[in-house]
């Protein structure tokens, strides 16, 4: 689920508005309920408001909206991958495409991590999830090659070696 304007906020400020520890919080995110924003360490506190009320109740009714809502952030990655891998996608393209992914693939662990009946079953399901990411990120990851690759002029797999070696 992709927020307009997501509050973003420490692990503190989130344990503190939960009424859980900061421990509990990083209990949480490893078991894939919370998910940290990438670029800046920072939790979107609607989100993990929604989740954690969503795990603390797995019966509730709000999973099906919950469901939907995943069901139409897939459909909207799908569209913004189309257009960044397009040849005239750009970089702004590309990021909206990479943020969409990585935000659908965090809705889809949280379900795994909150439905699953044992850790067994969370491990197994996670893993086809996993690699299922990252067959999803490939294709981007090479058309950000090839973005850089245009204004370094460099081949994308000149890039990709540099990246790789970094």
């Amino acid at each position: 689920m992709i927020s307009a304007s997501p509050e973003n906020v420490t692990a503190k400020a989130l344990a503190t508005d939960l009424g859980l520890t900061a421990r509990r919080i990083r209990q949480l995110t490893a078991a894939k309920i919370f998910s940290i924003e990438p670029t800046d360490d920072l939790y979107d506190l609607d989100r993990c408001r929604q989740r954690y009320d969503l795990y603390s109740d797995r019966e509730s009714p709000a999973w099906n909206r919950f469901f939907d809502r995943v069901a139409e952030d897939t459909t909207n990655a799908d569209r913004f991958c189309n257009a960044a891998l397009k040849p005239k996608g750009s970089q702004a393209d590309l990021q909206k495409a990479v943020h969409a992914v990585e935000s659908m693939f965090s809705d889809i662990f949280f379900m795994v991590a909150a439905k699953s009946g044992t850790q067994a079953e969370r491990d197994f399901v996670m893993g086809i999830w996993q690699r299922e990411q990252r067959a999803a990120m490939q294709p981007l990851l090479w058309r950000a090659c090839e973005i850089m690759g245009d204004r370094t002029g460099l081949s994308p797999e000149q890039v990709a070696k540099k990246l790789e070696a970094a």
